[in-house]
């Protein structure tokens, strides 16, 4: 859902339009989404990712 960028470590990169816009269709269908991510393996990295979330509002449950 992201754009990966070389040197970018532990950053989150900007989100990818089209998948942000699948997602929200997705879930004005009614359907549940789940995103898996290796950035949320430590609680500081949950954080992060919910944070990153919350603008493209994708997660309203984060």
């Amino acid at each position: 859902m992201r754009l990966s960028e070389p040197g970018q470590g532990n950053t989150l990169g900007r989100p990818l339009t089209p998948m942000v816009q699948r997602i929200k269709a997705w879930l004005s269908a009614g359907n549940e989404v789940r995103i898996f991510t290796a950035r949320a393996e430590t609680p500081d990295g949950v954080i992060a990712v919910q944070h990153w979330l919350l603008p493209q509002t994708c997660c309203d449950q984060c």
